[in-house]
């Protein structure tokens, strides 16, 4: 999750001064926001499975 953070930080930081975006760093920006999510998501389904199993 945190190389996920990393890059969309470097990306943007790499972009900042482009005038025109390539779409193809918006489209890995985006992948990364989504990969992001998605861990967060397990985190929190292996969280809540580890409470119900716990008495």
């Amino acid at each position: 999750m945190i190389a996920a953070v990393r890059r969309i930080l470097l990306i943007e930081a790499q972009t900042s001064t482009m005038e025109h975006v390539p779409v193809e760093k918006l489209y890995e920006m985006g992948l990364s926001a989504v990969v992001i999510l998605i861990l967060m998501i397990a985190y929190y389904l292996s969280v809540k499975a580890q409470q119900i199993e716990q008495p």
